[in-house]
């Protein structure tokens, strides 16, 4: 009896809609859902504080209290000194115009060498292929220029403070939310688990811990990470004299959360600003050496041995997850992109209808090997299919590598080619493959 395909074409298309209608709603109501996930990341990062505080005699709203201003002083002081250097090297960039002048015509016009030969050669034939009807550039008559009229004090200083005034509405709506999600973290947990009914509290318990630790774990050892270099940056800054060098370690620090672009953006500020503040080209490669110096260690060094337990993300899953929250919610969906990939992957660990979650996301996911050598003689690749084989037989003996790799995948493509989903070549392309490859392994 063969089952009717409607019921899956049906399932499919609603969990379509359905996938739709969320992101939709992330992004329309962004404003509702980014404070709330900016408190559910603090909350995690400072729930391992609040409880160490408890277990030191602190009461709970004592311990959370004390948790949450030392955040926000931590987050203050940042702001301060970002804000004093910022105000600071926008009073030195006037300067830095006539630096960037010179080096620009020495670019241009060098005075010596082969750059400046060639420069002269190409100019001579170009004037000599101008036709002497031509109008010099001089002679043709210029638009006038349309100078747009400046905007009003007034609306500057209101859009600048409701910018401001919005920032810290949201800050302030964080913080109070990180306040109660950590005085009430033990009801929202058993509230979460309750949903989800007693035959899942095991499963729901263990994905809540499992969250927990992760991005908690993820959030700490980023922060180590960033500090641990964004210190030497602007040390090293300051020796090579660039201006604003604690400006640039902390742009650093932040910008490092941002995975694969953050680095490259951090970098690139303090190099465009030693590029302008001195004539020569000391300065600015001195910069470059030293941003690579201290990526390469940070990468080999200090990142393997604090990420122990890793996000549980492919590299691939990160970029675009990246890529998808900064169009979904721009500058903080790039800072929160891997913390919330990495709730979403736990999801479709523990929720067997959003597996699929895990198996694109996830760090972990192997093929049987039984699918791939499946896979591989569906797509006629002999040799793929010889080196799973091949790989197969590293760990097992040639009897299981038969029953549990070739047989099944022969029974499989025989089963499609009676069905009429695959052809026959298909199965005669697999018993050559198999019987080759049996010969070759038995005479190994």
């Amino acid at each position: 009896m063969q089952v009717s395909p409607l019921p899956s074409i049906v399932e499919r298309t609603c969990g379509l809609i359905s996938l739709g209608l969320i992101v939709g709603a992330l992004f329309w109501l962004r404003e509702i859902f980014i404070p709330l996930a900016l408190a559910i990341l603090l909350t995690f990062l400072l729930a391992p504080v609040a409880t160490r505080l408890e277990r030191y005699g602190f009461g709970r709203a004592l311990s959370v209290v004390c948790s949450v201003l030392l955040a926000g002083l931590a987050i203050g002081a940042i702001g301060y000194t970002f804000t004093g250097q910022l105000a600071d090297l926008a009073g030195k960039l006037p300067e830095y115009r006539a630096t960037i002048s010179k080096k620009l015509e020495t670019i241009r016009h060098p005075e010596i060498g082969p750059f400046s030969r060639a420069t002269e050669t190409i100019s001579a034939l170009l004037e000599e292929m101008e036709s002497p009807e031509e109008a010099p550039a001089s002679a043709i008559p210029r638009p006038p220029l349309v100078v747009e009229r400046p905007a009003n004090t007034f609306d500057f200083v209101r859009n600048l403070l409701g910018g401001v005034i919005s920032a810290l509405g949201t800050g302030a709506i964080v913080f109070i939310l990180v306040l109660f999600f950590l005085i009430e973290r033990d009801d929202i947990r058993d509230r979460l688990i309750s949903l989800t009914g007693r035959e899942r509290f095991q499963t729901t318990t263990q994905a809540l811990d499992d969250a927990g630790k992760r991005v908690s774990s993820y959030l700490l050892m980023q922060l180590i990470v960033n500090v641990t270099y964004s210190i030497p940056i602007a040390i090293g800054l300051f020796f090579i004299g660039v201006p604003n060098s604690g400006l640039w370690g902390l742009l650093c620090a932040i910008l490092r959360f941002i995975p694969y672009l953050g680095p490259i953006l951090g970098a690139a500020l303090p190099l465009a600003i030693s590029f302008a503040a001195f004539e020569g080209w000391t300065q600015p490669l001195l910069t470059l050496g030293l941003f690579l110096v201290v990526e390469l260690v940070s990468n080999n060094l200090i990142e393997p041995w604090l990420y122990a337990s890793s996000t549980g993300l492919s590299k691939t899953a990160i970029v675009v997850s990246a890529i998808f929250w900064a169009w979904l919610w721009g500058g903080i969906g790039l800072l929160l992109a891997t913390p919330l990939t990495v709730c979403l992957a736990l999801l479709g660990k523990y929720i067997p209808q959003l597996n699929f979650l895990n198996v694109l996301l996830g760090s972990r996911f192997e093929m049987v090997p039984s699918d791939q050598f499946y896979q591989r003689l569906l797509a006629f690749r002999e040799d793929e299919a010889g080196k799973v084989a091949r790989e197969f037989l590293k760990t097992h003996r040639f009897a299981e590598l038969c029953d549990n790799v070739l047989l099944p995948a022969l029974v499989h493509i025989k089963i499609g080619w009676h069905e009429g989903i695959l052809e026959e070549r298909h199965f005669a392309f697999a018993c050559d493959t198999i019987d080759e490859l049996v010969a070759d392994v038995g005479d190994g």
